[in-house]
């Protein structure tokens, strides 16, 4: 069974709003949620892909500002690294 395997990583380090601890991440394919779990304490996850998944794939992060990535799954494991914006802009 292939996983994906990630960390998060904020864009903005200087004014912290938030972190991604307990957030969502969400694996999409064709519209459909294939998978989901949840960032740790140290900003990263890991989700097991269900078998005989192969194609693009969309992972999402639960988070205001956060930015999807697209990745092929293979079969193998894949690795990926979240972007998000950890600091509320208003104007």
């Amino acid at each position: 069974m292939a996983k994906i395997i990630g960390q998060v990583a904020r864009l903005n380090s200087l004014e912290t709003i938030y972190n991604a601890s307990s957030a969502l991440v969400l694996v999409i394919q064709n519209g459909k949620a294939l998978a989901h779990g949840e960032v740790d304490s140290d900003e990263q996850f890991e989700i097991e892909l269900p078998d005989g998944v192969t194609g693009e794939v969309e992972i999402r992060l639960g988070l205001y500002g956060a930015a999807p990535v697209f990745a092929e799954a293979t079969g193998d494991d894949i690795m990926v690294t979240l972007f998000y914006n950890n600091a509320l802009y208003f104007g």
